[in-house]
Formats: structure tokens, sequence, C-alpha cells
């Protein structure tokens, strides 16, 4: 997935889209073409915040 964005008037949309649909490759894309940014980057920060909350994953 590669980040991306539209503006639509005054509004302005973050995205993250299929590599295989930017280089024309429909067929590889998979069942998720684009997903809203806030939705994919709040996932990936409770991932890391899980991950950083239990002491056996940090380093001594």
């Amino acid at each position: 997935m590669t980040p991306s964005h539209s503006n639509s008037g005054e509004k302005h949309y973050r995205y993250y889209i299929s590599q295989a649909l930017i280089q024309s490759k429909k067929d590889n894309t998979g069942s998720v073409d684009k997903i809203p940014s806030g939705e994919i980057e709040n996932l990936v920060i409770n991932e890391i915040t899980d991950f950083l909350q239990k002491t056996e994953n940090i380093q001594k």
C-alpha cells in the first residue's frame, strides 16, 4: 500500500492505495484496493503501543 491523497473542494482526503492498482494490475489488487489513512494509521499506532507496553518486548 502506498500513501496518496485527493481533494474535493476544500476537503482533503488521505488514503492508502494498492500498488497493483497504481500499476494498472486490477486483477492483483485483492479485496481491498484503497483504505482511508486514519483506519490503517490508528491500527499501526495501537499495535505499536501494545507491543511497547509489554516489558518482555523491550530489550534490557
